[in-house]
């Protein structure tokens, strides 16, 4: 069993409230306002006192003294004695993921190695995140970085270089011999959740700051951007293990070079979609109907295959690996248009039309399954 909890301060009693005030000249190009006393005295704020203001989108100011902690409440994990591994470092992703500035892992009497384990475990898949206090019943762990002040772009450029980069080396698995040492696919994904995580936690920081824009992006699109990009990562991990099994099998050079073309065009699609996160966006619809290309190629394939196994039995294990290859490569192009299409809708001046369709009427956007930390679609 897990319990988690979270420790948030206390709100005063005037949090919620408004007041009306009218703006008072104090210098000769410089305008004022004052704030009602139960205010100050929630806040505790004295004369001199730092303040930190930010104008939303919607036309709103918001000030917060610059000691008041406006950041999600600290996380607390209960670990019982029947507590999976696989339940704690879930827990300690969705704690991190809030946002939680400190999260706090406690079992009684002491903490049993296992437990201990699954944290060092989960040090290793975040970004810079360290212990701060170690006792027999439990470990402290902190997020060490400034993610705060990192941009939306500048976390969504970092993710994209690590899918493509994976992807790449995906498809250099196709034609090449084993490799030796053989290449670790689960470790390089998970480098590319400890950037997905850490984006998700940026994400919800801003929401919960107000949930403004951030450069050219706002909180909403940026998470629809990085979920894409992470699940992008599962199929480049598919993708390069069915290609080094295939390279080890019999495998007609005709099936081969069709294999290899449509990986490259998905490569190819994905690494335009990416371009679009830079600030010169190309025309989302080039790149949309691109990935519609590589998507209805690689389905035509698979149905020719299945047509082809139809009335013989057992299918052989090389038809089976090929059939995981073309799903992956069609997802890979799935996930770049749904990328091109977040661009699109934020953004609808990167084409040549002021608000061009990009699907027939009334037909939905593909839309996987979500993908669980442990894997998926």
């Amino acid at each position: 069993m897990m319990r988690s909890l979270e420790v948030t301060p206390r709100a005063g009693a005037g949090s919620g409230a408004e007041a009306e005030r009218r703006l008072r000249r104090v210098g000769p190009v410089t305008l004022g306002v004052t704030i009602p006393r139960r205010w100050i005295q929630d806040w505790k704020a004295r004369p001199g006192a730092p303040v930190r203001l930010r104008r939303t989108e919607d036309g709103a100011l918001v000030i917060r003294l610059s000691g008041d902690p406006a950041v999600p409440a600290r996380a607390q994990i209960s670990v019982g004695r029947e507590a999976s591994d696989d339940h704690l470092l879930r827990h300690l992703v969705a704690a991190y993921i809030r946002g939680a500035p400190r999260i706090s892992v406690e079992q009684h009497p002491r903490l049993t190695p296992a437990a201990r384990q699954v944290v060092l475990t989960f040090l290793q898949r975040t970004v810079q995140t360290e212990i701060v206090e170690e006792a027999p019943d439990r470990i402290v762990v902190e997020d060490v970085t400034d993610a705060a002040a990192l941009p939306f772009s500048q976390l969504l450029l970092r993710l994209g270089a690590l899918v493509l980069e994976l992807h790449r080396r995906a498809a250099d698995a196709l034609g090449a011999p084993p490799a030796v040492p053989p290449i670790d696919w689960d470790r390089l994904d998970d480098e590319v959740d400890r950037y997905a995580w850490m984006t998700e936690r940026r994400v919800r920081q801003r929401i919960e700051q107000g949930g403004v824009s951030d450069d050219r992006w706002d909180p909403v699109s940026t998470l629809l951007v990085a979920r894409a990009l992470e699940r992008t990562a599962d199929h480049a991990v598919q993708l390069g293990d069915a290609g080094s099994r295939l390279a080890e099998v019999s495998l007609p050079e005709a099936v081969r070079q069709v294999l290899h073309d449509q990986q490259t065009q998905a490569l190819q699609v994905l690494a335009q979609a990416l371009e679009l996160l830079r600030p010169a966006a190309a025309d989302a619809d080039r790149v949309i109907d691109a990935a519609q290309a590589v998507r209805q190629a690689a389905g035509t394939i698979q149905e020719r295959i299945s047509a082809d196994i139809a009335g013989r039995a057992p299918p052989t294990v090389a038809e089976g690996w090929v059939r995981i290859f073309l799903q992956s490569v069609e997802r890979t192009a799935a996930y770049a248009m749904d990328i091109a299409e977040v661009v699109l809708d934020r953004d609808p001046v990167s084409g040549p039309y002021s608000r061009p369709p990009t699907r027939s009427a009334g037909t939905p956007r593909t839309h996987p399954p979500s993908k669980g930390r442990e894997g998926g679609t």
